[in-house]
């Protein structure tokens, strides 16, 4: 008898669930080794870096206990002793004092010919007195205090550390900043004075979790031992140690009110403990988790304790009364573990972000998904809100920081401080710090930027409308922005300052069909572009009379650059020949054959920089074009160029090749001395870069590409510090006049944006105090005299 249909299709279905299952499980197998292969990876690289530190250091050693190299080392601190005594020279000439004094002190310390230096000569030593003398005790520790905190630790706040860092935490006040991670010790960083000031001593390493209590008297660590130790800030005694875990204790959170600390664990437990003496809560002293305990939050009114556990390849998020000690709710619609839980200061969300690369925003009294949030290329490893709730900062393994704004919740910037994984960012209680630490074994500490930190939007008016704004241009010593559109309208604007608005001034629209390559004058006023014919004409922005219009080349313009002072304009023809013209009066005053672009001024105007047909850079003498040199180091160059740009110095010149990569040479003073150093390589853009443009102090580099990114440069390091992602490419972004903020075009106008994280740098005027009143010597020029 054959079998029914409802049979067959019942077996069918148990079939066809059991291979389901198998595929399940055969994946989650598959995805667990390679996870595991990824951590062992990544601790096999951590060893190898370790055991290549510690040989550098062992070679270091011996090419200290070197006679024969000796003199090397003093040869390369004699030109850093120059290097800074120039430094102090400019900052003196420039009027400020105190930033000349710490160059002056760094010169005195790395100077062989000075007694007081530790890498001085034998000849400079005799007749100087011993080396144990307490005057000259004194004044090593005056000059290592200024030269050495100011000019290094000044800039790189703080220094790394010899630990990979898992956590951080900011004390109430913002003066003390606790760090640790794989080591037994949590260090203790001094904001205010931007030193090390002590070191905890914890139980086992490494330190997953650290917490200050809110009136910032204590300060508890979660210890992979499964201990949580806690200490006193003050006098720095251990006050309680409490035995809270069978394995290792992944979090710790102190209460809002101060009498409660919570601890997390891998052992899945939830205990409550009393904060003054170490001691179980007797009512309820556990809760108990279904897994591991990666992180806990309590709610800004204290009354809900938030947790992340995973077991079994099911991750939760909970929420816990603490009045009856109950789960009322739960979520669990992340795809893998939760590390970081965060509660906004309002109470109304709860940010959770894990191994799915995702930031969950969840209602804080029923768990209910209110949105997703999606930027990280990996892991998510720490949340923190400010505490005025304006931002979400978010932490993770692809290196990255990001700031969203939680109104819209849309990222607003993203930071790569480090260069491997980020598992710490901390507000302080004030909100105008933010610490970011991670596997590099660096903590970096950044000032939410000053003033007001929304982004302004320009807009021209209602009546002046037009296309999609594709381009804008700052005024280096003017307040003064024009933008174009793709219609070929360029528009001005006044940028307002305080509490004086923006005012748009005028509207003009150009003749020509395309536009890629125009020049805009240092004040604003004028637009240079190709016109019919194979002539440059120059448009006046703010009147509505006839452009002006150059003739005499014989093929149309590829390039052209307003001088600095706006007389002078450059025009490079596709037929390679260079032009100089005085515009104003239609006069050409210099030419010269078989160079290739771009063309750029220097900001003194004395140098022209361009290429010639074998892709070298050379430097031109304005009054006379065919004096001049190329950079050695350029030389044999394959690679074409797209841009040239000047530091604002005018010591530096930015190359834009076409192969998506911007390389930054030293060209000493002005362009008229150095060689030609290589200096650094930015790359990170996947598609061509149309603009790039310097910080008006020359630090940071603002760069736009058709990879619809604007990104920001720190040149001391080479390393991207922030990113912003557009809807469409644009042309052109800048730095306003003042440095502040950075303009980028928009579908409607331009909108401005802060620099919102700066690096936390110690006032040198603050510095110079503290370390000539611990050793009582006052720095005066380059000399030291006893303080009165």
């Amino acid at each position: 008898m054959k079998p029914s249909t409802g049979r067959l299709l019942v077996t069918g279905l148990l079939v066809a669930t059991g291979l389901l299952a198998s595929a399940l499980a055969y994946t989650y197998r598959i995805y667990t080794l390679a996870e595991e292969g990824r951590r062992r990876q990544a601790d096999l690289l951590d060893r190898t870096v370790d055991r290549l530190e510690r040989a550098h250091r062992a070679r270091l050693r011996v090419l200290l206990d070197s006679r024969r190299q000796g003199e090397e080392i003093r040869a390369t601190h004699r030109t850093l002793a120059d290097a800074y005594r120039g430094e102090a020279s400019r900052m003196l000439a420039a009027g400020r004092l105190p930033a000349a004094r710490i160059f002056a002190a760094a010169s005195l310390l790395h100077d062989p010919g000075n007694p007081l230096s530790p890498y001085r000569s034998s000849g400079a030593a005799r007749g100087s007195p011993p080396r144990h003398d307490p005057e000259i005790a004194s004044a090593q520790s005056v000059l290592y205090e200024v030269a050495v905190r100011g000019i290094v630790h000044h800039l790189h706040t703080p220094p790394r550390l010899g630990f990979r860092v898992w956590a951080t935490a900011f004390s109430p006040d913002g003066r003390l900043l606790a760090v640790a991670g794989d080591s037994r010790k949590v260090r203790l960083w001094d904001v205010t004075a931007s030193r090390w000031t002590g070191h905890l001593m914890a139980p086992a390493m490494p330190v997953f979790d650290l917490a200050f209590s809110p009136d910032g008297k204590l300060l508890a660590a979660a210890t992979n031992a499964g201990k949580v130790r806690v200490w006193t800030v003050r006098d720095r005694k251990r006050v309680a140690t409490m035995d809270a875990h069978s394995t290792m204790a992944l979090t710790v959170r102190f209460s809002p009110n101060g009498h409660t600390l919570a601890s997390g664990g891998m052992d899945g437990m939830i205990r409550l403990w009393d904060a003054r003496d170490g001691r179980a809560l007797a009512r309820k002293a556990s809760l108990r988790e279904t897994g591991g305990v990666w992180d806990l939050a309590f709610s800004p009114n204290g009354n809900l304790l938030a947790s992340a556990a995973w077991h079994q390849a099911r991750s939760r998020v909970r929420l816990w009364s603490l009045r009856d000690h109950r789960a009322f709710a739960s979520y669990t619609g992340h795809l893998g573990p939760v590390w970081a839980l965060a509660f906004s200061p309002d109470g109304r969300y709860l940010a959770s972000g894990g191994l799915d690369r995702q930031i969950r925003i969840l209602s804080a009294r029923k768990l209910r998904l209110r949105t997703t949030l999606k930027h990280h290329r990996a892991d998510v490893t720490s949340l923190a809100f400010s505490p005025n709730g304006r931002w979400l900062v978010s932490g993770s393994m692809d290196k990255s920081v990001a700031v969203w704004r939680t109104s819209t919740w849309r990222p607003i910037s993203s930071l790569r401080p480090h260069a491997r994984q980020i598992w710490s960012v901390r507000f302080d209680h004030s909100g105008r710090l933010l610490a970011t630490a991670g596997w590099d074994r660096r903590v970096r500490i950044w000032r939410v930027g000053r003033g007001d930190l929304r982004p302004v939007s320009l807009h021209p008016p209602p009546s002046q409308r037009s296309d999609p704004f594709v381009a804008v241009w700052c005024g280096a010593r003017s307040n003064r922005l024009v933008a174009q559109d793709s219609g070929n309208n360029f528009h001005l604007w006044a940028l307002g300052s305080g509490k004086k608005p923006s005012r748009h001034l005028a509207r003009r629209h150009l003749l020509p069909a395309h536009l890629r390559r125009v020049a805009i004058s240092p004040d604003g006023e004028h637009v240079a572009a190709p016109g019919a014919r194979n002539a440059v004409w120059v448009w006046p922005l703010r009147t509505a009379s006839r452009p002006i219009v150059l003739r005499g080349s014989r093929s149309s313009v590829g390039d052209l650059a307003f001088g600095p002072k706006g007389d002078l304009l450059a025009t490079l023809s596709r037929t390679a020949t260079l032009r100089v013209w005085s515009w104003r009066r239609r006069k050409e005053l210099d030419r010269m054959e078989g160079l290739r672009g771009p063309v750029a001024f220097s900001p003194d105007g004395a140098l022209l920089a361009t290429s010639d047909s074998k892709g070298r850079i050379r430097l031109l003498r304005v009054k006379d074009l065919a004096d001049h040199r190329t950079i050695p180091a350029s030389t044999g160059s394959r690679v074409g160029l797209e841009r040239l740009v000047w530091s604002p110095g005018g010591k530096q010149l930015l190359a834009v090749r076409e192969d998506q990569t911007m390389v930054l040479w030293d060209l000493g003073a002005s362009g008229a001395a150095g060689t030609g150093k290589k200096l650094a390589i930015l790359a990170g853009h996947t598609d061509e870069i149309l603009g790039a443009s310097f910080s008006p102090n020359g630090r940071y580099l603002l760069s736009s590409s058709r990879d619809r990114t604007v990104r920001i440069w720190d040149l001391s390091t080479g390393r991207e510090l922030q990113r912003m992602t557009l809807p469409r490419p644009v042309q052109r972004a800048c730095f306003t006049h003042h440095g502040r903020r950075f303009a980028v075009p928009t579908a409607e106008g331009v909108t401005t944006y802060p620099l919102r994280l700066r690096l936390w740098r110690v006032p040198p005027r603050r510095l110079l105090r503290g370390a000539e009143a611990a050793a009582g010597l006052k720095l005066d020029g380059l000399r030291l005299t006893p303080a009165p």
